[in-house]
């Protein structure tokens, strides 16, 4: 009977964990444009690579892994957001992505100025109605 109740519980467990799905590429993208225009408006253009402007590839991959386990990661500033949305709403993902790392930037637009290396990512859980976008950026202090 115990083996039953293992089986089934990893089964459900799994289930679930197939809804999600971390945000495709042109998605991450456009945390990188918020940070840019946001960094261009707040301190003047800045020239040179993503590296060069702050964004980290790895800390791209801890901010998914933040999504999925938030004890695993840690870091200097953690922002986090998450919205729910009707399938039939027509806005891009892209956008959504885009307007909600721009929200996060202005409610902490002091912490969040160069020099600082960041990544973001997120991940789109589906619903039968409405889907849920989550999105962490994890900040490192120069």
């Amino acid at each position: 009977m115990l083996f039953f109740v293992t089986v089934l519980a990893y089964f459900l467990a799994n289930a679930f964990a197939e809804d999600s799905e971390p945000l495709p590429k042109y998605a991450v993208a456009a945390t990188k444009t918020a940070h840019l225009l946001f960094h261009d408006r707040m301190v003047g253009f800045l020239m040179g690579s993503d590296e060069e402007k702050g964004w980290r590839d790895d800390l791209s991959e801890k901010a998914l892994q933040y999504l999925k386990s938030p004890d695993s990661v840690k870091a200097d500033l953690i922002t986090t957001d998450k919205q729910s949305f009707k399938k039939t709403d027509p806005k891009p993902l892209w956008y959504r992505v885009f307007t909600m790392v721009s929200n996060l930037l202005e409610q902490k637009k002091e912490e969040v100025l160069p020099p600082i290396l960041y990544g973001c990512n997120g991940m789109i859980t589906k619903g039968e109605a409405e889907d849920v976008l989550s999105i962490a950026c994890l900040y490192t202090f120069q």
